[in-house]
């Protein structure tokens, strides 16, 4: 007995790029929640809202952008 598969390479390939897709969408929500608790009550230390209002994403990246929380 013998067993031939045929289209494994393809789905494999597809199943792949979804994967890829997939866990490149989570790391984005991910960011964007970050995000989105750095503006809420006790998300960012709040002495004048510098620093909270300097706090920026794109894409899969979150950060300030106040001077005292670049050094």
């Amino acid at each position: 007995m013998k067993i031939v598969w045929q289209g494994v390479d393809e789905l494999s390939r597809k199943l792949m790029t979804k994967s890829q897709t997939d866990f490149a969408e989570v790391g984005r929500k991910n960011i964007r929640d970050i995000y989105s608790r750095s503006q809420k009550a006790g998300g960012t230390p709040v002495d004048s809202n510098e620093l909270r209002m300097s706090a920026k994403y794109r894409d899969d990246e979150m950060g300030y952008s106040a001077e005292h929380a670049l050094t």
